[in-house]
């Protein structure tokens, strides 16, 4: 210690003689020297009041103007009316600039709400679908469904006792994260959400899961929903829903607005040689769509913050003069994967030369720098970005592109200093001292500067730092709860890092570092296989097909689907033809399409029997820039199934098989579930979907690693076979087991058109047990008597017993607890009874082996 500060005593002496004696230039020293503040910052720098007073004329009123008429209308979704009320107005704005304004069109997916209503015996009241799963939405059947209303509060099973919720319409509060799959297993026919005081992003994330599960779904509004509650407590009253979501192929608009730089040579510098200014394009984007877990009603305020915040900056650079050209980019889509940006990528700025020479000349745009603004009005602090959790779902850290964007992080800083002499204005999240870029992200953000540095240029975006933008993508994110004052804050220092950046000869890096370009392309065809008229190969195809895949992470990301969507064949086209233009990864893809019916229903899903997916694989690996593939189809019926959980852990299985009502794998079938999801995956939820022909049965075994076979149940810890009921309630005697015994026991599987599974639990738990019964009661014919085992099998009876009293009662706490009890049990010892009657079978076999040669 006194060693370090004889050195700092020394160092200081040596600082005062050649600063003359500077009392504060020997401050900032030794602050730096002792840690207090980093050593490569740095120093203040001479304030720029010109430039200060420029941006000052960024005021709130011209903001909230902006956000007005962008927040007009219900819904700003893609595809429907406020969002092309927004390009148009966002248009005419660059147009009043001086701006010269290209609009491009692109096809885009999307739900769009058709309208629901629910009536009571003298009123009616609006009801509108939440966001699908996956691609079922909540379209009711035609003529739609009745049922009790019952209010279940938060959806715990204390909320749920004591009332009937088998057939029922249920209330539920819309802070009850994802309680609504328990009510559905219960038996409840739809949910309807309401405002309980905890409509949150986080539990918007919660209501829709990543496999399509027909859970009817809708929200309804604050005054409707206390009419509803206080009609519910009254006593028994019946409702009638009709609703009705549709995918569709909708017309989305990139708008392009140009600020041409100066036609004059910059300084040479270090440059090998001259350059331009106006042949330096930046690229200034933000995107103008919205998003909500209630698509109808997506106004969508928070997510207006970045585009008005661009409008304004535009305004100012135009205003102010810039030296290098500026495209000003307007995207919608974002909240479908990013699709706006990848679509003017893919047009105008490709890295990789196999694509980029697909580029017309005149269509390229040779961009040095993509500038993203994601903003959030609850701070007056930005922060510049260069890595998001979009196309980086575990949050690493790439060290390669963080030292390469790190000089625009450096130059902001420096601006920031010059301009506005005060650093808690901007925030590095780049390369920051001792901490790293998702230290500033405490929620996950999507990005589209992502987009853009995933195909090769140099990007970044300018994003609100440590914001949980709490009240995006719900129906309640409006205007009123904006604060205008920080977002004024964030846009005059964009506006002023961006005016110095567009005059500073020595903006742009510089640097042999350069990124890869990693957008590969899929293209392929959906089929039918039609066994009348292909013989070999399947060429009947599915017009209209909704073709799918899932980027890795929870199904959203601050409200951007990871759920990638796209039509097959062009409007009006009886194609199956279809095309993803950019892969959004570099892993290995599982394709999905599904052909719906005119009320939302599968109708036709992936075939993964012999004829399809073993035969034309789904999975497609990331190989060639451009990639072509074929996916079988076959006309289906769908069964959802939940509760799937391991009874040892609670846990999710590690494998489902479908079998047929033979034990056999069907010729064809399909199967879509919810594997090993972690917390921020849809919470543990444990659902699936089991697609089979018309006309069959299935059954649904799940289990851990260790079950490899169709067949091999050794490691199956669920199953779901609908076991003669028979068995359960009159246990023969083993003297009266055999194989019509067995077979009763292991089930005769559950007719597709059924729908859904109720109380698939309480089901697996009795199906387990049955054929355990079965078993036991076999093996005791032969003189086997297992005691342990049969105790326990004994005890889960007992169990299984009291869950049907309990159930019968409206007591869910206690059925729960006594038929997760059962369905412990029975996984238990199934192995072992398996295994025991197995050795059974072939001790009978080799002793009959062995007797068979002296019977002659």
């Amino acid at each position: 210690m006194l060693k370090k500060l004889l050195l700092l005593a020394t160092a200081a002496l040596f600082l005062l003689s050649v600063t003359l004696f500077d009392p504060a230039t020997i401050s900032r020293w030794i602050e730096r020297a002792i840690g207090w503040e980093p050593l490569s910052e740095s120093p203040t720098t001479t304030e720029n009041p010109s430039l200060r007073e420029a941006v000052a004329q960024i005021a709130p009123a011209g903001l909230e103007r902006h956000l007005r008429a962008l927040t007009a209308d219900a819904s700003r979704v893609t595809g429907y009316p406020g969002a092309e009320n927004a390009a148009r107005y966002l248009e005419q704005e660059f147009r009043r600039l001086g701006l010269e304004v290209e609009s491009e069109s692109f096809p885009l997916s999307v739900p769009i709400d058709r309208g629901g209503r629910l009536r009571l015996a003298d009123s009616e009241i609006a009801i509108h679908s939440l966001w699908p799963n996956h691609v079922r939405t909540s379209s009711l059947p035609p003529g739609g469904i009745a049922g009790q209303l019952v209010d279940l509060g938060r959806g715990g099973l204390d909320a749920l006792d004591g009332k009937r919720v088998e057939g029922s319409i249920a209330l539920m509060g819309f802070g009850s994260g994802n309680a609504y799959v328990q009510a559905r297993a219960l038996g409840a026919q739809a949910v309807l959400f309401y405002d309980d005081g905890r409509v949150t992003r986080s539990e918007a994330a919660e209501k829709f899961l990543q496999v399509p599960v027909d859970i009817p779904r809708f929200w309804v509004e604050a005054k409707a929903a206390e009419i509803l509650r206080t009609q519910a407590r009254t006593g028994e009253i019946q409702v009638h829903l009709e609703a009705r979501m549709d995918w569709e192929r909708v017309e989305a608009r990139n708008l392009l607005a140009v600020l041409p730089g100066l036609a004059e040579d910059m300084p040479r510098g270090q440059r090998q040689e001259i350059q331009q200014w106006r042949d330096q394009i930046i690229v200034l984007q933000a995107h103008y769509d919205a998003i909500s877990v209630v698509p109808a009603l997506a106004p969508g305020a928070e997510s207006a913050t970045g585009i008005a915040a661009l409008l304004e900056v535009a305004k100012l650079l135009v205003a102010e003069g810039t030296r290098y050209t500026v495209l000003f980019l307007a995207t919608p889509g974002h909240f479908e994967g990013l699709a706006g940006v990848n679509d003017f990528l893919y047009r105008h700025a490709r890295k990789s030369t196999h694509f980029r020479d697909k580029i017309a000349p005149q269509d390229r745009i040779d961009f040095r720098l993509f500038v993203g603004l994601d903003l959030s009005s609850h701070s007056p602090r930005v922060g510049s970005f260069t890595m998001g959790t979009f196309y980086n779902s575990v949050w690493g850290n790439n060290d390669y592109q963080k030292n390469l964007m790190a000089h625009y992080a450096t130059r902001f800083d420096r601006y920031n200093r010059e301009i506005f002499a005060d650093s808690t204005r901007y925030q590095d999240a780049i390369a920051p001292q001792k901490r790293v870029w998702k230290n500033f992200m405490p929620a996950r953000l999507a990005l589209d500067s992502e987009a853009s540095a995933f195909v090769g240029k140099e990007s970044l975006s300018f994003a609100t730092p440590n914001q949980l933008r709490q009240r995006v993508d719900t129906p309640l994110d409006r205007l009123e709860f904006v604060e205008l004052d920080h977002l004024t804050a964030q846009t005059r220092t964009i506006a002023g890092l961006m005016l110095k950046a567009t005059s500073d000869p020595e903006f742009f890096n510089d640097t042999k570092l350069t990124l890869r370009d990693w957008g590969h392309s899929l293209e392929g065809n959906i089929y039918w296989f039609d066994r009348d008229v292909n013989f070999a190969v399947p060429k009947a195809p599915v017009p209209g097909a909704l073709v799918t895949y899932l980027q890795p992470g929870p199904n959203s990301v601050a409200g951007v689907r990871t759920l990638i969507t796209t039509h097959a064949g062009a409007a009006g086209e009886q194609t199956g033809y279809f095309k993803f233009d950019i892969m959004r990864n570099r892993f290995s893809n599982k394709i999905q399409a599904f052909e719906l019916d005119a009320h939302g229903r599968i109708a036709s899903a992936p075939d993964l029997g012999e004829e399809g997916d073993k035969t034309y694989p789904g999975t497609q690996p990331y190989g060639w820039w451009e990639n072509r593939m074929l996916q079988v189809l076959f006309r289906c019926r769908a069964l959802s199934f939940l509760e799937v959980v391991d009874p040892r852990y609670l846990s999710a299985m590690d494998r489902v098989n479908i079998l047929g009502a033979n034990d056999a794998t069907p010729r064809s079938f399909s199967l879509s579930y919810i594997e090993n999801q972690s917390a921020s995956q849809d919470r543990g939820v444990q659902a699936g979907v089991v697609f089979a022909e018309p006309g069959t049965r299935v059954k649904i075994l799940a289990g851990d690693g260790a079950f490899g076979g169709e067949s091999a149940l050794s490691g199956v810890r669920y199953m779901l076979t609908n076991a003669d009921p028979g068995i359960f309630a009159n246990p023969p005697d083993p003297s009266t087991v055999d194989l019509a015994t067995i077979e009763r026991a292991q089930g005769e599987g559950f007719p597709v058109e059924q729908g859904h599974i109720p109380y698939p639990a309480l089901q697996a738990a009795r199906d387990i047990w049955t054929i355990d019964e079965a078993r036991i009661k076999q093996m005791a014919r032969h003189g086997i008597v297992l005691d342990e085992l049969q105790a326990m099998h004994t005890q889960a009876r007992e169990a299984l017993i009291e869950a049907r009293e309990k159930l019968a009662a409206y007591d869910y706490t206690g059925y729960q607890r006594a038929v997760r009890r059962a369905l412990g049990l029975e996984a238990r010892i199934y192995p072992e009874i398996k295994s025991t009657a197995n050795d059974t079978v072939r001790a009978v076999i080799f002793y009959f082996a062995l007797i068979l040669p002296f019977s002659f």
